[in-house]
C-alpha cells in the first residue's frame, strides 16, 4: 500500500473517486438500493460497520440523508423486521412509508411452521397467505383472512394461525398488505430482493479478510457497470 496504513489507503481510494464518505471505526458490509424508472437497481449507499445496533443505523442513516437534497428523500423504505434498523428509519425519515420484505416474511412462516406441513399442504397454506398479503381492500383483506383462518382450523392447525396473526398480522399487517401498503406510491416494491441480490454481488468479489481498501475498489466496479447499464436502458427507451 506504497507505505500507507489501511485506512489511508482506504481515503486515498474515496478521496480520488469522488466519494461522499464518512468514517469511523465499524466493520461489517451493508447495501442500501434504489431503483430507476427503467426498473434498474442501483447502489445509493454502501456502510461497513460492526454491529445491527440502532445507533450505527441511525449513524448510517443520517450519512446518507446528509448527501441528499429535499426532493431525494426517500419515500418508501422496505427492510426486514430488524427493529433497530426500523427504529432508526423512524428516527431519520420519519415522513417515509415503511414496508415488510414479504419475502423474509415467507420464510419466517415457513421455518416456524415447518413441523406441520407435508410439502404440498404448505403449497395450499402458502397460496391462501399470500392471498391475504394480496388482498386489494380491507374489505377483501377480512374475507382472505377469515378463510385462512378457517382453513387452518379445518385441518387441526389453529396453531399455526395464531402464529401468523399474532406474529406479523395483528401488528405488522400496514407494513405489508397490500389493501394499508398501497394506500401510498410504492411501483410494486415488497420485497428486499434488490439489495439482497447487490449485497451477493459484492460479496462474490471479497474474500475473507478483504481490506477496506478492496472493499471500496469493488463498489467502484460495480457502480461503474450499473450506470453503463442504466446508461444503456435509458438510450433504448429514447
Amino acid at each position: 500500500m506504497d507505505g500507507k496504513t489501511p485506512m489511508q489507503a482506504l481515503e486515498s481510494v474515496l478521496h480520488e473517486n469522488r466519494f461522499i464518505y464518512d468514517t469511523r471505526q465499524e466493520p461489517k458490509t451493508d447495501v442500501v438500493v434504489g431503483l430507476t424508472s427503467t426498473n434498474k437497481s442501483f447502489c445509493i449507499a454502501h456502510a461497513v460497520i460492526c454491529k445491527e445496533r440502532r445507533d450505527n443505523f441511525v449513524w448510517v442513516l443520517e450519512r446518507i440523508k446528509s448527501m441528499l437534497h429535499e426532493c431525494m428523500m426517500p419515500r418508501v423504505i422496505v427492510t426486514d423486521r430488524e427493529l433497530a434498523l426500523i427504529n432508526a428509519c423512524a428516527k431519520v425519515f420519519p415522513n417515509a412509508s415503511r414496508f415488510l420484505c414479504r419475502f423474509h416474511i415467507e420464510q419466517n412462516i415457513c421455518k416456524h411452521c415447518k413441523q406441520g406441513f407435508n410439502k404440498l399442504d404448505r403449497e395450499k397454506f402458502l397460496s391462501y397467505w399470500r392471498r391475504v398479503c394480496d388482498s386489494a381492500s380491507e374489505p377483501m383483506y377480512k374475507y382472505n383472512l377469515d378463510k385462512l383462518y378457517n382453513r387452518l382450523v379445518v385441518a387441526n392447525r389453529e396453531r399455526v394461525f395464531n402464529y401468523v396473526y399474532e406474529n406479523w398480522l395483528k401488528y405488522y399487517k400496514e407494513m405489508f398488505v397490500c389493501a394499508l401498503t398501497n394506500k401510498c406510491r410504492n411501483f410494486g416494491q415488497r420485497t428486499t430482493n434488490r439489495v439482497e441480490s447487490q449485497h451477493a454481488n459484492l460479496k462474490r468479489y471479497l474474500t475473507r479478510g478483504s481490506s477496506l481498501e478492496r472493499i471500496a475498489r469493488c463498489v467502484i466496479d460495480i457502480v461503474e457497470t450499473q450506470l453503463g447499464e442504466i446508461q444503456k436502458k435509458f438510450n433504448r427507451k429514447h
